[in-house]
């Protein structure tokens, strides 16, 4: 019993080097000015880029056996960051990085099935993936996401804030300005915010709105066959235009929807809540649209 201890220690320590040999540290810092651009381009993993009051980047993780080398390329005002990954290894690398950016810096990611995460940067964002999940923090001061299949979590959508994704889904919790996001099969749901104008569109997901109608406008917020659920104060101020070919509309606002058609399937509700103000157009080809008060 006492020999087959040891033999199984010994393999436990012996696994424990080789994977510890198979990653690789990272620790490297480069100067950049405070409103700098930061480019960083890997596969896989995650990359959370976090703002801080220096001048300086601050890249910090680990890369696997598969990554061939971190490149680290550019000068004070633009800076690149690559992960090179070795032939014939895309499916299999993965790099765990933590970057720290001055906070009014613009950042640059793109990956393929990395998770991206942006805490505190104050300047431009602009962030693309395939697979992975896309979560932003406070403000940047404009946005720009582009996703297939991964999540996308907004904690505060700026001004000039655009937004799009395939079949992930996009949440924004607050909000200011002009707002446009876009998916086919995912959802489409915006919790708070005081936005100027919006344009949301989704093929087959649903569509939640509970932000404040204010602002000049347009509202519009159009599904193919899903659903578009707007929820608005009772004293809202607006002009409302609703249709639908095939699905339902229900409204706490305004009269009853009426039939486009005689014969046909379509109903549509014009109304005008308060003393009128931003147009707000809700839309659905097979879906429900549903207008409800708070």
């Amino acid at each position: 019993m006492r020999k087959y201890m040891v033999v199984v220690t010994c393999v436990a320590v012996l696994l424990a080097g080789a994977l510890a040999g198979a990653q690789t540290k990272v620790d490297e810092t480069r100067p950049l000015e405070a409103t700098g651009t930061v480019e960083v381009k890997t596969i896989a993993g995650s990359v959370d880029v976090v703002g801080w009051d220096k001048d300086q980047v601050q890249i910090t993780g680990m890369l696997d056996e598969n990554v061939e080398k971190l490149e680290i390329e550019g000068d004070r005002q633009n800076l690149e960051i690559s992960v090179e990954v070795k032939h014939d290894a895309h499916r299999n690398m993965a790099a765990e990085l933590t970057i720290n950016v001055p906070t009014g810096a613009t950042v640059e990611l793109s990956t393929v099935s990395a998770d991206l995460s942006v805490k505190g940067v104050a300047g431009r964002a602009e962030l693309h993936t395939v697979s992975g999940s896309i979560t932003v923090a406070d403000r940047p001061s404009s946005l720009e996401v582009e996703s297939v299949s991964g999540d996308t979590r907004v904690a505060f959508a700026p001004d000039r804030s655009d937004l799009e994704s395939v079949s992930g889904d996009i949440e924004v919790a607050d909000g200011v300005g002009n707002l446009d996001a876009s998916v086919v099969s995912g959802s489409v749901t915006v919790a708070g915010g005081q936005f100027d104008g919006a344009s949301l569109e989704s093929v087959s997901g649903e569509i939640h709105w509970k932000a404040a109608i204010a602002g000049r406008g347009p509202f519009e917020m159009e599904s193919m066959s899903g659903s578009v659920v707007v929820a608005v104060p009772a004293s809202v101020a607006a002009d409302f235009e609703v249709s639908t070919f095939s699905g339902n509309i229900s409204s706490e606002l305004g009269p009853e929807p009426e039939r486009t058609s005689k014969y046909g399937p379509g109903r549509e509700l014009n109304f005008t809540a308060g003393s009128g103000g931003p147009r707000v157009s809700l839309s659905s080809f097979s879906g429900s649209v549903k207008i409800t008060t708070r």
